[in-house]
């Protein structure tokens, strides 16, 4: 979430997502399930950043949320705040879809 190396992931919600899917993989969980799982418990701690990234996905690819690969989401250029900002955040706002915003929350300290 935060573009630290998964090698050494020191933001909370790197090293719990590590765990989650740690303990997914020992119960046998299919890759498919995790990264729809991985999904949905990142939407629970950022919901203001992946209802955004719904509007983009509707707005500027014509793709309806329950049809876009979570693989895809959970990348990059979505799911860390650099990428997030540069590619939905950035287009969101320039299509007029959700208020502007001063200030926000993060990760760094």
């Amino acid at each position: 979430c935060c573009g630290n190396s998964t090698y050494f992931p020191d933001c909370n919600h790197g090293m719990a997502m590590l765990g989650f899917l740690e303990l997914m993989a020992s119960q046998g969980v299919s890759e498919p399930e995790m990264w729809q799982s991985a999904l949905a418990l990142n939407s629970f701690w950022f919901p203001d950043n992946y209802i955004q990234t719904a509007l983009y996905f509707k707005a500027v690819k014509n793709i309806d949320w329950e049809n876009v690969d979570p693989k895809t989401v959970m990348g990059k250029d979505f799911s860390t705040i650099s990428g997030w900002s540069g590619t939905v955040a950035k287009k969101v706002s320039e299509l007029g879809l959700v208020p502007q915003q001063k200030a926000g929350a993060g990760c760094g300290v």
